[in-house]
């Protein structure tokens, strides 16, 4: 059981790592058309109060682990894409600030999302383990029980640290 727990946690985190590598190191069209409809990102997103942003990212990254506990219902599939997805997004985002500003910038303003990307991480491999736990409950004889109070202490901590995360990144890197 800790090998597959393992192995859940290495391939979300492969998952993650190549959407963030293929947003960062290759060009794609969509970059041109998303950068002309709104040059500069960051200013709409800076220019909310400080409550606002708290309650923008909080919300954000709270549908995000809804969306990857969520996924089991696809056998884990749709938790796997959401994960590659937020990957690219980050990659998209730190390309493209890369571009128009430097990397004191990024690490000072970006870097805290780091700690955020482990609330999101943790919820995919919620949603994973029990994409799993469904297949082999629907298709495989080994019905092993699900571990409701780990599942449940994971999505605790998952919130947890995103709810932290947002205030970190409202409060104390964008200042």
């Amino acid at each position: 059981m800790k090998r597959r727990n393992t192995l859940i946690s290495i391939g979300i985190v492969f998952f993650y790592v190549m959407g963030f590598v293929l947003a960062f190191f290759f060009e794609f069209a969509i970059e041109d058309f998303l950068l002309k409809k709104n040059p500069n990102p960051l200013i709409e997103f800076l220019s909310l109060n400080k409550e606002q942003l708290f309650f923008k990212i909080f919300m954000n990254n709270l549908y995000v682990v809804i969306i990857n506990v969520i996924g089991f219902i696809s056998f884990g599939v749709l938790t796997l894409l959401n994960t590659f997805y937020n990957g690219f997004v980050l990659g998209f985002v730190i390309k493209t600030v890369v571009k128009v500003s430097s990397l004191s910038f990024i690490l000072k303003h970006l870097l805290p999302h780091s700690f955020e990307i482990i609330g999101i991480l943790i919820s995919s491999f919620i949603g994973v383990y029990l994409g799993i736990k469904l297949f082999s409950f629907c298709f495989i004889e080994n019905k092993e029980p699900i571990k409701i109070k780990t599942i449940s202490n994971l999505l605790f901590l998952s919130i947890l640290i995103i709810f932290i995360s947002a205030f970190l990144e409202t409060y104390v890197s964008i200042e």
